[in-house]
This record gives C-alpha cells, structure tokens and sequence, in this order.
C-alpha cells in the first residue's frame, strides 16, 4: 500500500511540479538523479499543500543544492507573514524515515539562518538574504519548520532532538511549529485534492444581485445550512482560502459565545463568508420575491470567512448546542465570463482589507486615554490611533508602539524585553491582563513614562549611528536585532525615582548618560 501511494504522489509531482523545478545543477551523470528532482518537488508540494501557495511560485523558491546547509526550500509567505522552511526527502520506500544525521544538519542551518550565517549557505539561499532577514526581523511572522519525507512517522530518535529545540525557540512565545509532513499526511491531501467539484443549494433571505461585470448573489442565510456544509466536506471547502480553520483562538471562541449566548446577533457581529463558484442558477422557488430564494452552485470554495464557517460547522456538531436564530451574511461570486486569474485576485483582495487590530483597542482605554491627556498638558502629543494624520515623530510626538516597547524594556524582568522583541502584539494580546496590565496601569505616571520614551528614543537614535558606520553584515544583525536587549541593559541603570522627578531636565540628563 505504502509503494501504491508514494507512486501515485510521484505521478502528481511529475504532472503538477517538475516543470517548474530547476534541475540545471544536478549532474546527468548521477544515479539518484531522478530522487534528487523528486524530493525538490516534493518539498514544493508540501508548502503548496500546507499554505495553499501556487506550485510554480513556491518551486522558485527551492535552495537544495551542495551547500544547502539542511535546508531545501524557504518560502515567505507577505501577505499572511509565514515564513515556510523546509528539508524534504524522497524516496520510493514508503517505510523509509529521516536519519538523526539529517534533522541535526536541518537544525544547524535554521539557527544559522536566523543568525544572518550566510557564509554558511550557498548561492541559492543567498539570493534571498534581503526577504529572509526582513521576515526574520517582523515580529508579525510565523515559522514553519516542515520535515517531508515518504516514510510513516518521525524516530523516537528524531523527536528527542526536534521537541527540545522548537521548545527552546518558543520559549517567550508561539513563533514557530514543526510539522511532521509524512506519507500518510501528503497522500491524504492529494486524496482530498483529487475529491469531485462540490456543489449545493443555497436558501438566502433578503437577498440581492449584483449582474454585471459578473453575477453575484448576496444575502442571509441560516447557520444550519453552512454547519450541514462543513460536516459534510470539513477543510474541503477552504482549499482556496489563506487559512484554514485555526479553532480555538480568541475571535473564534468570542464566536461560539455569540451562537451560544445571542445567535440573534451573530449576522450583526460577524463580517460574513465569501464564496466563488463556476455558475449560480436560481431555482423557481419564490420567483422575484426577494424575501426567500433557492440559488444552485456549482464547484463552490470558500475564500474568505474560513473561521467563520469552521466555528459554525464545530458548534452544530454538539448535539446539546442548538441555536435556531443564527444567521450569516454571505456573498456568492459567479466565475462565468470573468479573467483567469480573477479567482487569484478576489482571494488576496479579500483578505488584504485594512483590518482592525487588537493595537486598534487601546484608544478606548482609560489608562491611554488618562495618559494621553495629560502628556499633552507636557507639550507631548500620544498618538493612541493608527492613520495617515500621525505628524513626524519628532521630540513631542511618540506612538503607543513606542511606549509598550519602552516600557517593556524598562522591566526588571527581561522577559519583557524577549516579548517585545519575538512577538510584540503580545504586549498588548488582551488589555485585561498581563503583560499588558503589567506595563500600563495606574501606577504608571506621564512623567515617568515621558522620561522612558525620551530615553527609548535616544537609545534608538545612537544605535542608528552605530549601525550606519557598521561594515560587517554580523555587527549589524547585532544592532538590529538585539535593539530593545541594549535598551533593557541601559534603562537597568536608571533609578526609578529619577524617572519620577518632574523637576528633571530629560535632555540633559540624556546628554550625561550618553557622554
């Protein structure tokens, strides 16, 4: 069975990938020639798989080579900030695992990777330094470690030396995941992919139509039909979607408590579900009576609300959950007669609205806006709110981003300074709890804050210098990278009081703490 399916993923790459794969340094000569273009697709595949990428932009992104350094493929991903990093191997025995030698190659070159080692790589990975440091620098990003391999399950060997090390890398936050890509994972999403078009009926209330220049179908629609949906086809439906359902995260859980505690609100508090299909077609049902109408679609995915219907389709499965008032808004997208590439388009459309953000929140809290008021009876203006009026961050003008990293790096506890650091969104995740709480709270004065943010922005400032007459690639990954660490280890030395005078020239004293 294990040959059967490692064939029948082998004839895929050959249909869907080894086009797109550059084989132009593997020497006709050699006897594994054919393996060592099957485990480069093989690693494309599974990034197209896992992220729902096209196969002919991730294949670009392949670094196999001599001195790959243990790693195959890296992709970054800038819409959904994912970085995908990859050692892949093929082989035509479905029983065959990744050796210990290679998964401590594949771990060496990931943390020579994010210590700007380029030195360390070969050619193919060093054409995207520039992409790779940039993604390594944003906060805002996901690594993926992928291991793909043709073979059952990963050694107790393999895991002793894998669990440790993405521990170690989590340590002050969920940055990255290991993901375990096997035979039996990579043949159940070619299964899957394979599955027939999915077609059904919609009964949309209140519906509307927009004709030209393609056919769209809008409206509500009960929350039982999209449940009885995704118990039927599950993540199916979302092969074309950025994401798929991520469970039990915040937004979605603030979800389950809307269809548990006010399912007559859910279509007032929910964006909705946007779905394309090749063709929509109304049935007599109602005729032009806009107030109920029956459309069939056909070969239907779901680009955008992914958490929407995966938290609907979960709820409905408990048979003690039942929420008869729940509707949803949904828009259905009609692809007759539109561009090729117009699916492509409406999916990245979709999700690269200007999004609100928990950051987005603290403008409505009263410490923020307390501080706010009475920084700007001090001649500083705190810019709580994102937007394009925001003036030039001069001397009186500082932004709540400032503060919470100022503020973290002015902790005792350097942990702090690591959140802000790794994954600064953290601070600031829930502004009724800690690390939050911690850092902005009532004993938190605009005079001592004032005195930290002054400080924060000189610090910056010298390290800009200091990074400007840098030569060496290693010291100015250094700056970079261990910004708000040398902050934290400069505002050690300042004694809380001074930070509370009132009477303290800033300036000067930053002068004499520089000099």
């Amino acid at each position: 069975m294990a040959n059967l399916q490692v064939n029948q993923i082998r004839k895929h790459l050959t249909d869907n990938y080894i086009r797109f794969v550059d084989a132009s340094d593997i020497k006709a000569t050699d006897e594994d020639k054919d393996i060592h273009i099957l485990s480069r697709a093989y690693a494309a595949y599974a990034v197209v798989t896992l992220g729902n990428y096209e196969p002919q932009d991730v294949c670009a992104c392949i670094t196999d080579e001599y001195e790959d350094n243990g790693i195959d493929l890296v992709y970054i991903d800038n819409i959904s900030k994912k970085m995908w990093i990859v050692q892949s191997k093929f082989s035509f025995n479905g029983n065959k695992s990744i050796n210990t030698g290679d998964i401590h190659k594949f771990i060496q070159g990931i943390e020579d990777l994010c210590n700007g080692e380029y030195n360390k790589f070969g050619v193919k990975i060093k054409r995207f330094q520039g992409l790779i440091d940039q993604a390594l620098c944003d906060a805002q990003y996901h690594l993926y470690f992928v291991i793909a391999y043709t073979g059952n399950n990963l050694s107790k060997e393999s895991l002793k030396i894998l669990n440790p090390f993405i521990k170690e890398f989590n340590e002050s936050g969920e940055i990255s995941s290991l993901i375990d890509f096997n035979l039996a994972k990579a043949h159940d999403i070619l299964k899957k992919g394979l599955a027939s078009p999915i077609d059904c009926q919609f009964h949309i209330k209140s519906w509307g139509q927009i004709v030209n220049p393609y056919k769209s179908i809008y409206g509500i629609v009960d929350a039982t039909e999209i449940a009885q949906l995704w118990e039927k086809h599950g993540i199916s439906l979302l092969s074309k979607n950025i994401r798929h359902f991520l469970g039990n995260t915040e937004s979605n859980n603030a979800m389950n408590e809307t269809l548990n505690n006010s399912p007559e609100l859910f279509k007032y508090f929910n964006n909705g579900i946007s779905i394309l299909c090749d063709s929509i077609n109304k049935t007599a049902f109602g005729g032009t009576n806009t107030d109920l109408g029956i459309f069939g679609c056909t070969n239907i995915q779901i680009v955008n609300g992914a958490q929407t219907v995966g938290t609907i389709g979960e709820f409905y499965k408990n048979p003690q959950q039942n929420s008869p008032n729940a509707e949803v808004f949904v828009k259905i997208i009609s692809l007759e007669g539109a561009p090729s590439d117009f699916s492509k388009r409406q999916t990245i459309a979709n999700n690269t609205q200007n999004k609100v953000e928990k950051k987005d929140f603290v403008s409505l809290c009263p410490i923020q806006l307390k501080l706010k008021e009475e920084l700007r009876l001090d001649g500083i203006n705190y810019h709580l709110k994102r937007g394009i009026d925001i003036p030039s961050l001069d001397d009186n003008n500082y932004t709540f981003d400032e503060a919470a990293i100022a503020l973290a790096a002015s902790q005792t506890e350097v942990t702090f300074s690591v959140q802000a650091k790794r994954e600064v969104g953290k601070l600031w995740e829930s502004l009724a709890s800690a690390p939050y709480t911690e850092l902005f709270n009532e004993s938190l004065t605009p005079t001592r804050l004032k005195h930290i943010l002054k400080i924060n922005r000189a610090i910056k400032c010298e390290l800009d210098l200091l990074y400007n007459k840098q030569t060496e690639e290693r010291s100015k990954r250094i700056l970079i990278l261990g910004n708000i660490f040398i902050t934290h280890l400069v505002m050690q030395k300042i004694k809380k009081s001074v930070l509370e005078n009132k009477s303290l020239d800033i300036n000067k004293y930053i002068i004499s703490i520089c000099n």
